[in-house]
């Protein structure tokens, strides 16, 4: 039976060719390609090398099964956010707002009108988040 190092090291060997799989099949990408690998999984928007908003609107908008849909993490590898592919993120899942490197207005609507959690990840304070929200602490900052 392999010991707790071992594998480790065998996990580590296998992520590794895998990784090198990958970036051979990666080579020739197509959006299409890249579409439906995204879709596939979230994470593999990192190894798209050529980021269309297409390709990232898929990646943020989708409501799959795949390993990172559910917390709003394919905004993170979205090499060029723009307010459109936030904002789509924002609608499929509010807490992506966590990722979104420049907050506008529209954004945090969108984030907390699709789950009012996001409030958490609001950096600064917007009368229409507060009127979205039933949370009196944060309706206070106006006053």
């Amino acid at each position: 039976m392999a010991t707790k190092e071992e594998k480790h090291i065998s996990w580590g060997e296998d992520y590794y060719r895998l990784n090198k799989v990958l970036e051979y099949r990666w080579r020739e990408e197509t959006d299409e390609f890249c579409i439906k690998q995204v879709k596939r999984d979230c994470f593999n928007l990192s190894l798209v090398k050529n980021q269309t908003e297409e390709i990232c609107l898929a990646a943020v908008s989708y409501h799959g099964v795949g390993t990172c849909y559910g917390n709003g993490k394919a905004l993170q590898d979205v090499r060029h956010q723009t307010d459109k592919i936030c904002i789509a993120a924002a609608n499929s899942n509010g807490l992506s707002l966590r990722y979104v490197r420049k907050q506008t207005e529209a954004i945090c609507v969108a984030a907390v009108t699709e789950n009012e959690a996001a409030l958490e990840f609001v950096e600064k304070y917007y009368k229409s988040v507060a009127d979205i929200v039933d949370n009196e602490e944060y309706k206070n900052l106006l006053k």
